[in-house]
């Protein structure tokens, strides 16, 4: 059996190992090794482009915030109809008659 499949895929048995990365523009001086894995710190970072980059990806999205801020006042305004009429409705007297 093993005769078989080392003549059918004799690329099985070995080991090829494969490094696939996805580096960003503003990354530099960068070039995958498998052997050393302390490589960052000669890695070149434009920090102008990335700041443009960040602000550019990260636009903040403010409308579930207003959804959030309108829910929340129409809940409200149900409670805060019925004390305005509980408070400025009449309140019987402590007094004894």
């Amino acid at each position: 059996m093993l005769e078989i499949v080392h003549n059918d895929a004799p690329w099985a048995a070995g080991f090829h190992p494969k490094q696939f990365s996805l580096y960003h523009a503003c990354y530099g001086n960068v070039k995958p090794n498998l052997i050393a894995n302390n490589t960052l710190k000669y890695v070149k970072i434009d920090a102008g482009l990335r700041a443009d980059q960040r602000t550019a990806w990260n636009r903040p999205i403010s409308w579930p915030l207003w959804l959030m801020a309108g829910l929340l006042a129409a809940g409200a305004a149900p409670a805060v109809s019925v004390y305005r009429r509980r408070e400025s409705g009449k309140r019987p007297s402590l007094k004894p008659a």
